[in-house]
């Protein structure tokens, strides 16, 4: 086997020049521009929920920081028309909305027990699962209907032996089982379950 180092190459030799054809693609073609907002991505930034193309173009800030602390943990809607986030901005954290034009955005859920993050869509929109508890205690999940309206219900109790790293859950792209991050208490250190 013969090495291609420049140490090892002639002198003389050039590599050969290679001139793409018309059906190849040098590089990565821009997307064309879209109007459809589930073209956007959801992110902080500096305490304030933002969105933007998924080119990068057009941040818009969706939210202001609260003097109480950041808004965090944003998640887009399967519909891309609003995003849930969590903020302590009436003094613990909540689960809120957030209409992705910037406009509208109300409290969902009233931070009982520690306050409520890590907020998740269902595939369908209709319900968010989410985080609720101190993380120095204990963190449960939860689920809220958004089309009944009525209060959040106690999905699964955490049983964590370092609440602090359990949470993050997501739905299954079929809306029947979820992901989340815990430790269960089984003394084996963080996994998904």
């Amino acid at each position: 086997v013969k090495s291609t180092t420049s140490a090892h190459r002639r002198p003389d030799y050039t590599p050969p020049l290679v001139t793409p054809t018309a059906n190849e693609t040098v590089g990565h073609p821009e997307k064309p521009a879209t109007d459809d907002p589930r073209e956007r991505l959801v992110f902080v930034h500096a305490g304030s929920i933002w969105s933007m193309t998924a080119a990068g173009r057009d941040a818009t800030r969706l939210t202001m920081r609260a003097n109480r602390g950041p808004d965090t943990a944003p998640a887009i809607s399967p519909r891309g028309d609003q995003a849930a986030f969590s903020s302590p901005r009436e003094g613990v954290a909540k689960i809120h909305l957030v209409a992705l034009n910037g406009v509208g955005a109300r409290t969902l859920t009233d931070g009982a027990g520690g306050g409520d993050t890590d907020p998740s869509w269902s595939p369908d929109g209709k319900k968010l699962v989410f985080v609720r508890g101190r993380p120095d205690e204990r963190r449960d999940l939860y689920v809220v209907d958004l089309e009944s309206g009525a209060a959040p219900t106690l999905l699964l109790e955490g049983q964590d032996d370092d609440p602090s790293i359990a949470g993050w859950p997501v739905w299954s792209p079929d809306g029947k089982t979820l992901a989340f991050s815990s430790d269960r208490g089984e003394g084996r250190g963080i996994g998904l379950w």
